[in-house]
């Protein structure tokens, strides 16, 4: 009677197993069968990357799932999504996102990842410049009408902020530009990204901010990505050594969302001389830049 008991608890254990492995079956194949992944691209160039041409590896978007119009209503909200360099992104755990079962879904998409989204938006700081990369935010809306036989979404990516590039050059009376420093005065550091829209408020909290300077053989590049804005008598000083050159920014000067203002400068010992405008890299939008003068501060 006994052997009879266990032979039929036996059965009975091991039907139950074979179910949950036939339930976990499915729910794996499920989630592999719909779970979302992402190829990339920036807007305006083939590559990819944040700051230059290609993503780095471990950079991360954050992705809202949703339907209808901006993002009344949303499946999946802020879910982290990780590429290894190649600009293929993917999640795991509580991150992947599952297609639904019926219906189609839009996809929301920014850079770089922020766990503190607030009223859906998330915060931008651009006074720390030296990490280009990690300030230059982008966003995506274009993945529309998706459903789980739609394979991997396309992510198209456009820079929100605004980039300077100032080439300076030594002229008469400056031996070399070793040592040389760049700093933004009084200028708008924070902002606001609205995700449901794509929109960046206006800038605030006006501090002074030192921009990157990057050597470039016997000359020096300096950078800064901006909010975009009104920047008319902003000024951008120059120091070498006991030396200062500052340039006062023209009337009429609006820094534009996705766009490149691409700047050249040579430094004279007395005063000096011509900004010339060039744009020529494809992953900013080109903007020409003018001519203006740079004067030696006291």
């Amino acid at each position: 009677m006994k052997t009879k008991q266990l032979l039929s608890a036996m059965l009975v254990f091991t039907a139950v197993m074979t179910s949950c492995k036939k339930d976990d079956f499915e729910k794996n194949k499920s989630v592999k069968d719909s779970g979302v992944e992402f190829t990339s691209r920036i807007m305006g160039d083939l590559a990819t990357k944040a700051s230059g041409n290609r993503w780095d590896a471990n950079d991360e978007i954050g992705v809202f799932m949703k339907q209808g119009v901006g993002l009344s209503k949303v499946l999946g909200a802020n879910k982290k999504f990780t590429t290894k360099g190649d600009g293929n992104f993917s999640s795991t755990g509580d991150d992947i996102l599952n297609y639904p079962a019926k219906g189609q879904v839009d996809f929301i998409a920014y850079y770089p990842f922020s766990a503190a989204v607030s009223k859906n938006s998330v915060e931008i700081n651009v006074a720390d410049q030296k990490n280009q990369a990690k300030i230059d935010v982008m966003y995506s809306d274009n993945a529309r009408g998706l459903n789980k036989k739609s394979g991997t979404a396309k992510l198209e990516f456009s820079h929100m902020l605004s980039k300077v590039e100032i080439l300076v050059k030594a002229g008469t009376g400056i031996a070399n530009l070793t040592g040389l420093k760049a700093g933004l005065t009084s200028i708008p550091t924070k902002s606001l990204l609205d995700l449901a829209t794509g929109k960046i408020n206006q800038g605030s909290t006006e501090v002074n901010v030192d921009a990157k300077v990057s050597v470039q053989k016997a000359d020096q590049l300096v950078e800064a990505i901006l909010i975009p804005g009104n920047y008319e008598g902003k000024k951008i000083v120059f120091s070498i050594a006991n030396d200062n050159y500052t340039w006062t920014i023209p009337a009429n000067t609006k820094l534009e969302s996705g766009k490149r203002y691409a700047y050249s400068v040579t430094l004279l010992g007395s005063k000096a001389v011509k900004l010339e405008g060039n744009a020529t890299i494809t992953n900013w939008i080109a903007v020409p830049s003018g001519q203006v003068d740079v004067i030696q501060a006291d």
